[in-house]
């Protein structure tokens, strides 16, 4: 009943978010056709998530031609090398005006528990030695109140830092200015393994893109205050810098008729690889806290009435949430796909554990591409998601899972069953 009430309100979001779908290939409106989004413009077919959440090719740009109106500084520097200062942006993303207002709330929150505790109004009924409960309200607090200072923190560097990228003597020097200090982080050429634009993250279900410059070991991320046409151009001049010659082919197309494939096959994803050890800290950790908000602090609030309900109510809510979230956690971290094909249908299903969840097929003739699209990002790394697209069926393979592990299934599920991506953006 549950997955039926979440089913109900997906399809109401939907269809309330139906406006906002954009063809990932042209940019054109979408029509809702059955559990697919048809392109009004192209005929382009895909899952509501590419058109809400994805976008057209990369930005790109052509080396010598900045943009007309760019804040971004190229200068010539005494060594030979090249050197470009993007200025400050005078935008926080929205986490200065967040953090503000979480540390309003955090600080109303705080007031009103220091009164009743220092008026002796609350009654102490704890067990344990006092510097226990006033380490624990410090803990308790002193989280919230960290994680409103951060935002501030990093609001403040995303408006007012100044962002330097220095090419000289076979390496990359990035520098990072704000607030009087300089933060160096230095790629040389050989360890570079790619200069691109990338989705960071979404913003009302639109990718946010910045340059991304990944070494072997680190990486950088900055400029998502650029105009698509500087991200572009200051790409191309990095990458003509740093490799001489392309690093990268374009991939050549397909132009063979689609015919059904003549054998049948079996391909598996496995469970998403994540260490045990960190699961079992998170979950642990959840609990312990919830059950400190409630169990700890709701007995020194016995004489404060509403605020007590309303403190014991919160912490509730939030521990409900947090199981939510380990459980769903938990049955993704266990799933299995199988993908089957028989010589007349594609059948998808997924085992949590030894045991079938789903079960879901559909004629091989009927099927026009398996989709490949971002679905978001988690510690700055990107997460995928995966179905196979008929004309009004999408038939989810998977989820939020990364690229590692996700695009050598699709690649070879797309090689067995003779589908190719023509003519469609790269991270379709």
């Amino acid at each position: 009943m549950l997955k039926q009430l979440v089913q109900r309100i997906s399809e109401r979001a939907q269809a309330k978010m139906a406006g906002a779908a954009k063809c990932p290939h042209c940019q054109e409106s979408a029509l809702h056709t059955g559990e697919t989004y048809t392109c009004r413009g192209c005929g382009f077919v895909g899952a509501f998530s590419e058109f809400v959440m994805s976008t057209s090719s990369a930005p790109t740009g052509k080396v010598g031609h900045p943009p007309a109106e760019t804040k971004i500084v190229r200068r010539k520097l005494p060594t030979g090398g090249i050197a470009f200062t993007i200025p400050a942006s005078g935008r926080s993303g929205g986490l200065l005006p967040f953090g503000i207002l979480w540390t309003a709330i955090t600080a109303l929150a705080t007031i009103p528990f220091l009164i009743t505790t220092l008026s002796g109004k609350a009654t102490m009924d704890f067990s344990g030695p006092p510097w226990l409960a006033t380490l624990g309200t410090i803990l308790f607090f002193g989280l919230f109140w960290g994680i409103g200072l951060g935002m501030l923190y990093f609001g403040l560097r995303a408006k007012h830092a100044v962002h330097v990228i220095r090419l000289e003597h076979g390496k990359i020097d990035y520098v990072r200015g704000f607030a009087g200090r300089r933060h160096h982080t230095q790629f040389p050429f050989e360890d570079v393994e790619s200069i691109a634009a990338k989705a960071f993250y979404e913003r009302n279900y639109q990718p946010v893109i910045g340059i991304e410059i990944r070494g072997m070991k680190k990486k950088v991320r900055f400029g998502t205050s650029l105009t698509d046409a500087e991200k572009g151009w200051l790409v191309a001049e990095c990458n003509a810098l740093v490799f001489p010659k392309p690093a990268f082919q374009e991939r050549a197309t397909d132009e063979r008729p689609r015919s059904r494939p003549r054998h049948g096959f079996e391909r598996i994803l496995a469970p998403e690889r994540n260490r045990l050890s960190d699961f079992i800290t998170t979950t642990i950790g959840f609990l312990v806290v919830g059950g400190f908000l409630i169990l700890g602090f709701s007995p020194l609030m016995a004489d404060a009435g509403f605020f007590r309900v309303l403190w014991i109510g919160f912490s509730l809510l939030f521990l409900l949430v947090m199981l939510g979230g380990i459980v769903w956690g938990w049955r993704r971290r266990r799933m299995t796909v199988r993908v089957l094909y028989d010589g007349e249908r594609v059948t998808v299903s997924k085992e949590h554990g030894r045991h079938p969840s789903t079960k879901e097929s559909v004629p091989v003739e009927d099927l026009l591409r398996v989709a490949y699209y971002p679905a978001g990002a988690s510690n700055q790394e990107a997460r995928y998601s995966g179905a196979l697209i008929t004309k009004d069926r999408c038939l989810p393979l998977f989820r939020w899972r990364r690229e590692d592990q996700t695009r050598p299934f699709i690649d070879d599920l797309r090689r067995q069953l003779q589908l190719k991506e023509r003519g469609l953006p790269e991270n379709i």
